[in-house]
């Protein structure tokens, strides 16, 4: 079964990146974690704080398959934690959205895909 991929992309407000890096390492990463999401990398753009303007946040996490994918959602159905954090989160925070999503082989990766029967 394929890894699957989550993108969150989260548009702060000017002036709350570090409070929003704080509130995610110390109370978001770990209930991720409990909920199967690892998080594979993450960026800033633009590459550097502005502070008369926000900053994007970006977010890619992995879940190991289709199921670990229903499990993390039925987990985090009964996480309140999780939504509690997102509501304290919110005031920082001008958009965000959430992408699904599982590698598909296209061009070179096509045909190792094929070679290997995946």
């Amino acid at each position: 079964m394929p890894t699957v991929f989550v993108l969150d992309q989260i548009q702060l407000h000017a002036g709350k990146l570090d409070a929003f890096r704080e509130a995610l390492d110390s109370r978001y990463l770990p209930a991720a974690s409990s909920r199967g999401l690892q998080l594979v990398d993450a960026w800033l753009s633009p590459p550097l704080e502005l502070h008369d303007a926000g900053n994007e946040i970006i977010l890619l996490w992995s879940l190991p398959d289709v199921a670990g994918f229903w499990e993390m959602r039925r987990l985090q159905g009964e996480d309140s934690e999780t939504e509690r954090w997102w509501r304290d989160v919110s005031p920082w925070i001008a958009s965000r959205s959430r992408r699904f999503m599982t590698r598909e082989p296209i061009g070179p990766r096509r045909a190792e895909a094929e070679e290997d029967g995946t």
